[in-house]
């Protein structure tokens, strides 16, 4: 009984890390995809958005299971293969649906750290200012 307990929690155990890794795919996939329609304008980038969203308006369980059977079936892959596959391009939209509306709201540019000299003038500046603050609070009181 206790050997069947082991078996089953390393079993879930190996499920969670075979989906962890698929859903890491999706976001390594999804988010320079997102990265790229968000910021940049290129031809083609009104149907590309059309075409990351119509999944959303097919139920996720419909398009699974198709996804599968026809994988499994055309391609004769193993059922992890097939499901690894058939979750990445399903969370495929999700993922760039979510990543969208947030880089949307973003309205800096995304800019490279600055250099050491710098960091080094900005703290310079920062101790003259908090200098010249504690020399006027000074003269009065």
């Amino acid at each position: 009984m206790r050997c069947k307990v082991i078996s089953t929690v390393f079993n879930l155990v190996l499920i969670s890390l075979k989906k962890f890794s698929i859903i890491s795919w999706a976001l390594l996939l999804g988010v320079p995809a997102d990265y790229a329609l968000s910021r940049f304008d290129f031809k083609g980038k009104s149907v590309i958005n059309a075409f990351f969203v119509s999944p959303i308006l097919i139920p996720g369980i419909v398009l699974g299971f198709a996804f599968l059977r026809y994988i499994v079936g055309t391609y004769q892959l193993p059922i992890y293969a097939a499901l690894f596959v058939g979750h990445t391009v399903i969370m495929l939209p999700f993922i760039i649906r979510v990543i969208s509306s947030s880089l949307s709201t973003l309205t800096f540019p995304l800019k490279k750290r600055p250099r050491v000299s710098e960091r080094v003038n900005w703290a310079h500046s920062l101790q003259s200012s908090s200098r010249i603050e504690n020399q006027e609070s000074w003269r009065q009181s």
